[in-house]
């Protein structure tokens, strides 16, 4: 599960992570794809911080990309720096 959450989250930026995390508002953790959702939406105004309607947002296709073999540890770090945020350490 671990494995899966770090390979889908690799791309997402530590300040989206950080902004999934706090937008959390149930006391039950969110499946994968409502966290994903929760990392490219701002609560403040209840609007997705992409820009859809612009070419420069496609939907790219992941396996056609170079893998990015830094992304994934940067997204453990970020992830384990969020999780020690939270619980105050």
């Amino acid at each position: 599960m671990l494995a899966e959450w770090t390979d889908q989250l690799s791309d997402f930026t530590d300040d989206q992570i950080k902004r999934g995390i706090l937008n959390i508002e149930s006391q039950f953790p969110p499946s994968l794809p409502e966290f994903k959702k929760l990392c490219l939406t701002d609560r403040r105004n209840g609007d997705n911080w992409q820009h859809k309607a612009s070419p420069a947002y496609k939907i790219y296709q992941r396996e056609r990309l170079l893998p990015d073999k830094s992304a994934k540890e940067r997204s453990r770090a970020a992830m384990k720096a969020a999780l020690q945020e939270i619980r105050g350490k």
